[in-house]
């Protein structure tokens, strides 16, 4: 059965709810390794997923995320370290939010972490967060709990089994509650929860037992709300599923791919939607929405896309970057999708210098870049991130011997990024007792005489240097050689300036 056509004429309406932003007409894809792709921030940093656990991408390379982690409220030193991670979304300023596996009290439990830019992560309850806004405000949960994180503050969300999926940078929490053990799409408040109403979809009535769940996955900052519906039992058979958007206290539907079945999983500021839909055999592929036309994103990939097919869209960034994951020679790849043309990548136009000095000394390193903004800056000591250095210039007071070593520092755009030249900062240790012959004269004469000081290197040499003149303020004055240690021999002679 395919979705009544009274749901598709109303994808036509859907442009004026979310504006008139075009879809990007072609993309380039990074191919991010094996995995799912789950979330992505301004700067086009990535985080996901793959056997062997959590991952994150830096804008030009993957590393396995490792951190440690404390309970909220726990004492500072106790910490536990990460054993197996998962990680679900990433906020503009570098926070991580996932579930973790570790040695701890709890250990093998599967436990919500937020895990801010080179910090400690903070553990709480059971489940799994989903969500992290710009304020650092997570989100998520499982069957048995639910809970918001504001920096220390945890509350509840309100609702018969609430589920939070997202949060937006507002605080709206969307996500869905089971008022009949059935999950249906809600928005949460500081008061409590509300039902959404998605009767502007025109879903067929179930029949032979069926039944529908639904589930909000993302609202971007205007509080336009994205999700899914899902017709999970009886007839018909393929069970179908439909994309929805809700905003003003009403739902549409968004269509569909020639297939039965659709999800929008993510929306940014623009509008522009994400998710996955199947085509007409059934099979899943990656869709972008906007003006009121999904796209195949299979077709829109000019780039690095031979050899994919895009099986869905996880996440959209402000920049309209997407990610998620496809299927390349049989196997599932996480993928990065930048727009192209509509802005210019990271260009270094003054490489950073390196630095000399002395133990508890100042230097400083900076950087000069021009791009799209918006540009972010990650500077790093012997190939590895340094916690807070996210400026255009790093600079250390109080220089240690743990400071010496090899600098670079990784700019960063929606669009791409670029490394700068790698350069040294040498760290010098001042011996403490320093011995050395030095020669002198002592010259006498009439206060106020003035005497030029020469020298030659050896005896019989006519050709006297000049190297200081002294004007007497006593009847006798001592004059240093401060130069003597590098010199092997001299012959001095005081000579009076007429």
């Amino acid at each position: 059965m395919k979705p009544p056509l009274s749901s598709l004429l109303r994808v036509v309406s859907v442009a004026s709810i979310v504006g008139n932003a075009a879809a990007a007409t072609t993309y380039s894809l990074v191919d991010l390794g094996p995995g799912t792709a789950t979330g992505v921030n301004l700067a086009g940093k990535v985080v996901g997923n793959a056997a062997e656990g959590g991952w994150y991408y830096d804008g030009q390379n993957r590393s396995s995320l490792a951190f440690q982690c404390r309970y909220l409220g726990a004492p500072p030193e106790q910490l536990y370290g990460q054993t197996a991670s998962s990680a679900n979304a990433i906020n503009d300023a570098g926070m991580i939010v996932g579930h973790v596996t570790f040695p701890g009290p709890m250990g093998g439990t599967l436990t919500p972490y937020v895990l801010p830019p080179g910090g400690v992560a903070t553990l709480l309850g059971l489940g799994a967060a989903t969500a992290v806004n710009a304020a650092g405000t997570a989100v998520g949960g499982s069957g048995s709990g639910a809970f918001v994180l504001a920096g220390s503050t945890l509350t509840v969300p309100g609702g018969p089994l609430p589920r939070p999926y997202a949060i937006n940078d507002g605080g709206l929490v969307v996500g869905s509650v089971a008022p009949d053990s059935l999950e249906t799409a809600a928005r949460f408040d500081g008061t409590g929860f509300a039902i959404l109403d998605l009767s502007g979809l025109g879903l067929p009535a179930p029949a032979h037992g069926g039944y529908y769940t639904s589930q909000a996955l993302a609202a971007n900052n205007a509080g336009v709300i994205v999700g899914k519906v899902r017709y999970e039992s009886g007839s018909p058979l393929p069970k179908p599923g439909w994309a929805f958007l809700h905003a003003n206290g009403s739902s549409v539907s968004l269509g569909f791919l020639g297939g039965y079945i659709a999800a929008a999983k993510d929306i940014n500021t623009d509008g522009i939607v994400v998710g996955t839909a199947t085509i007409a055999d059934g099979t899943p592929h990656a869709f972008v929405y906007s003006a009121g036309v999904m796209s195949d994103l299979n077709a829109l990939v000019a780039s690095g896309g031979a050899g994919w097919v895009l099986g869905s869209a996880n996440a959209v960034n402000d920049a309209g970057a997407i990610v998620g994951e496809g299927t390349v020679a049989g196997v599932v790849h996480a993928f990065l999708l930048r727009p192209s043309s509509t802005g210019l990548p990271p260009s270094i136009d003054f490489q950073p210098h390196g630095a000399s000095g002395f133990l508890g000394e100042p230097f400083e390193l900076s950087v000069t870049a021009s791009g799209t903004p918006e540009l972010t800056y990650q500077w790093q000591h012997a190939g590895t991130n340094l916690p807070a250095a996210t400026a255009r210039t790093y600079a250390v007071a109080h220089a240690g011997l743990a400071e010496a070593g090899s600098y670079r520092v990784v700019v960063s755009n929606p669009y791409d990024s670029a490394t700068s030249d790698t350069v040294r900062v040498e760290v010098k240790v001042l011996a403490e007792l320093d011995i050395a012959m030095y020669a002198g004269l002592l010259v006498g004469g009439p206060v106020g005489r003035t005497f030029r000081i020469e020298a030659v290197e050896h005896l019989g040499d006519t050709n006297w240097q000049s190297l200081a003149t002294l004007t007497l303020d006593s009847i006798q004055v001592f004059w240093v050689d401060r130069t003597t240690p590098v010199h092997l021999s001299r012959i001095y002679r005081a000579v009076p300036v007429p």
